[in-house]
């Protein structure tokens, strides 16, 4: 059944460990049954930003792994240095351990020249960083997100959405922003760019239905990279005032009929 008890704290009441009980539980129930539908990745939080050029700061916030959410309250600096090869900024799940008074699930940043191991790791970030040079997370256009040297490149982070992991909320809303620049004939482009430009996680289907759609492709599932390419490929179709994907997706002109 529902319910909804809430411990009362006044003067004469006993105060009564089940009291602290329900005021711990209540937060960690309310979010555990909010993304309970969720993939696993990165729910919140977990930007990127570069100090000093070689300094990444994660901020604070949540991700979920194997059904998990994991909090992290506070951002967190990791320190990168040169190297020839791709680096892979991640989540390393640690074991559960099991104490007389709790249960750990903890996690660790690595960073090293390895890939990631997705049965007890999510991705962060990648790049590759140059002797003398420095990171950048500004980014001159769609197509400079897949860079790889001297810049953070985010396009095969997870991020938890309804189902399944999605796409980079990051660069879909900078997708959605060269988009409204634009002038958008597809009803398509506007219903989708509106959703880019509220900075939420978009389901990875209406993502693939979007692409489909508007490129006449068929109904299929899209790989990150086949998703940025597909976007860039619909930008410069609207950036050179092209409509697209047949008539069904198009702002039909009004008529007047005059008898």
């Amino acid at each position: 059944m529902f319910q909804n008890n809430k411990p009362i704290f006044a003067g004469g009441v006993v105060l009564k460990a089940k009291m602290l009980d329900n005021i711990a539980m209540y937060s960690r129930n309310m979010f555990e049954i909010l993304y309970d539908k969720y993939s696993d990745g990165i729910l919140t939080g977990a930007d990127i930003h570069i100090e000093n050029g070689t300094t990444i700061r994660i901020s604070k916030g949540i991700i979920k792994f194997k059904g998990e959410l994991y909090y992290m309250s506070e951002d967190e600096c990791i320190e990168a240095y040169p190297e020839r090869d791709t680096q892979y900024l991640r989540v390393r799940f640690k074991e559960k351990e099991t104490l007389i008074d709790e249960e750990k699930c903890e996690t660790e940043f690595v960073l090293d020249t390895n890939s990631t191991d997705e049965t007890c790791e999510i991705e962060i970030c990648r790049f590759v960083l140059n002797e003398g040079a420095i990171l950048r997370t500004e980014y001159t256009d769609l197509r400079d997100y897949a860079t790889l040297h001297n810049t953070i490149n985010i396009l095969e982070t997870k991020y938890a959405a309804v189902n399944e992991a999605t796409f980079s909320p990051v660069f879909l809303l900078e997708f959605g922003r060269i988009m409204s620049g634009y002038k958008l004939t597809n009803i398509d482009d506007v219903v989708f760019v509106t959703e880019c430009i509220k900075e939420e996680h978009i389901k990875r289907e209406i993502i693939e239905n979007y692409i489909s759609k508007r490129l006449g492709e068929p109904k299929k599932a899209y790989s990150n990279q086949e998703i940025y390419r597909k976007l860039i490929e619909i930008s410069d179709i609207a950036k050179r005032g092209e409509t697209g994907g047949g008539m069904q997706g198009r702002m039909a002109p009004r008529r007047m009929l005059v008898d």
